[in-house]
């Protein structure tokens, strides 16, 4: 039996990320800890993996500092790391709305 990656199992729930995604980072929905937790779980070694430019996205929404880190670590991601139903100018504009 083959497991699924954790960044899959958390990462297609978060497809698509869209302006309106960001009832994700609400109180309602768990907040920063809940974001912080599911992030952690999903990628622990970093965000070169399967949908870590969604969970970065993701972990923009937990505050501004989290937001900073993230679109540091967008920065740096491989091309190749990218989804194809994604972009890193759209990436980089989506965390960059939750870092001001």
């Amino acid at each position: 039996m083959v497991l699924p990656e954790p960044s899959a199992i958390v990462g297609i729930q978060l497809v698509p990320m869209a302006p309106v995604s960001a009832y994700l980072g609400t109180d309602a929905a768990g907040g920063g800890d809940q974001i912080g937790k599911l992030v952690e779980a999903a990628a622990p070694a970093g965000f070169d993996i399967p949908f870590g430019d969604y969970l970065l996205m993701y972990s923009s929404l937990a505050g501004r500092e989290q937001a900073g880190e993230a679109l540091a670590a967008a920065r740096a991601l491989p091309t190749a790391t990218i989804d194809d139903g994604n972009s890193r100018s759209y990436l980089l504009a989506y965390i960059m709305a939750n870092a001001s």
